[in-house]
């Protein structure tokens, strides 16, 4: 199939602090290492958090899709309409970082405009990517895939099994069961002193793998970079073995 082109990829979780933005930040660097940055759209609606936005070496674009006030949160349609229409005008793959805030209001409008139905219509893919964690939030996040894959079943559905918080339990409800599972990218505990120290250093400086490969911050010297490198990698590998 290879990497598909005239897609949609959301990246979407109810639950805070799930490892939402992760998946973001390493789908979005997928496409432009396999594309090119001038290849995919990268948006990022987040009400809350412009953490996609915030890492300077990608080009994203930020959209403010809600309106009202309060806890009365909803789709501001002319703004929603802005990343529809440039998804609709293109071919290029789109990346969408979405957040927990918003994520009421979208799922509300996808439904209530037939959103899904229309893009697919339209000759266009899309999928949901969605952060699982093994832990304390477990339950919710399962909750959340479950929930997302059943009320758009035309979507192809994505799971981001993120094990920073804990390992899988036995157990774990079998998403593979779902019609519209297309495969997991799964994000391995790692040694806290080495690998995960690295990551989460990049995270904090909003650093691109490429620019800690071309040794752009002088935190990391070669050992890091190919610790880096490694998790790029096998990140990638794993995205790739979805789309092939």
């Amino acid at each position: 199939m290879g990497i598909p082109k005239n897609s949609l990829h959301l990246v979407m979780q109810s639950k805070g602090g799930a490892g939402k933005s992760v998946c973001s930040f390493l789908l979005s660097q997928y496409f432009v290492d396999r594309l090119g940055d001038d290849s995919v759209q990268l948006v990022d609606t987040d009400p809350n958090n412009k953490t996609l936005s915030s890492f300077k070496g990608l080009k994203v674009k930020e959209i403010d899709i809600l309106t009202g006030v309060g806890m009365e949160k909803l789709i501001d349609p002319a703004k929603f309409d802005i990343f529809i229409n440039d998804f609709l005008d293109s071919d290029k793959p789109m990346v969408v970082d979405t957040g927990s805030g918003d994520y009421l209001a979208i799922v509300s409008y996808f439904n209530t405009n037939n959103v899904i139905n229309h893009l697919i219509e339209a000759n266009k893919e899309v999928y949901i990517h969605c952060p699982i964690n093994f832990g304390q939030s477990s339950r919710d996040t399962l909750h959340c895939f479950v929930f997302l894959a059943t009320s758009f079943p035309q979507v192809k559905m994505v799971a981001w099994e993120n094990e920073f918080f804990g390992l899988p339990s036995a157990e774990k409800v079998n998403l593979q069961n779902l019609p519209n599972y297309v495969g997991a990218v799964k994000l391995s505990k790692r040694q806290a002193d080495t690998f995960e120290r690295d990551f989460a250093s990049i995270l904090i400086n909003r650093l691109t793998f490429e620019e800690v490969r071309m040794g752009l911050h002088p935190q990391f010297k070669f050992m890091n970079i190919a610790r880096i490198a490694r998790i790029k990698n096998e990140t990638f590998e794993q995205i790739d073995n979805i789309f092939n």
